[in-house]
């Protein structure tokens, strides 16, 4: 898909003058001059003058919202058609043309999405990260494909048949893959 961006009109420098000549406060927290009973400083630091080092604890360095791991889910193909044709038919049946078109349009990119080849889209994730600048990139190749193989040989030893176990198992390694970019 070829996608172009427009802008309405050329973008203008703005004609504000910046005072630089602003007070600033160093990395350090606060200056040790001034009370210091207390511990701390009177709170900015001259240049030249004696800082303390920040001082925080491991709780602010914690993400204030925990990440949730992602949830998968095996979707199964037959039914969701089934349930799409019947959607469609009903509203064929309803008149509600629009929806009907809708529900088609879904039905072939469900059908399209069954017939897709994991090995092939194994491949061509492969290859963009070797043409990519990632560091260790070999690296992180072998780990994918290790990784693949591994959970192919576990999804056919329980009984999965082919396709959905090289589905499941690219979806996890393509899941894997955002880690490293």
């Amino acid at each position: 898909m070829d996608k172009k961006s427009y802008r309405n009109k050329r973008l203008e420098r703005l004609n504000v003058e910046f005072n630089l000549n602003l007070p600033g406060q160093p990395s350090a927290e606060e200056g040790l001059s001034g009370d210091t009973s207390s511990g701390v400083g009177r709170g900015y630091a001259m240049p030249g003058e004696p800082v303390m080092p920040a001082m925080h604890s491991d709780e602010e360095d914690r993400d204030s919202f925990p990440k949730k791991p992602r949830r998968t889910h095996s979707l199964e193909y037959d039914k969701l058609l089934d349930v799409l044709v019947l959607l469609s038919d009903e509203m064929d049946k309803s008149a509600f043309y629009d929806y009907s078109n809708f529900a088609d349009f879904l039905i072939k990119k469900v059908s399209q999405q069954n017939d897709v080849d994991y090995q092939i889209l194994l491949k061509d994730l492969l290859i963009k990260i070797n043409n990519s600048d990632i560091m260790n990139k070999q690296d992180i190749i072998i780990s994918l494909i290790k990784e693949y193989n591994s959970l192919l040989r576990e999804a056919v030893s329980i009984g999965e048949d082919k396709n959905s176990a090289h589905r499941e198992s690219y979806q996890i390694v393509a899941g894997m893959v955002e880690n490293y970019v």
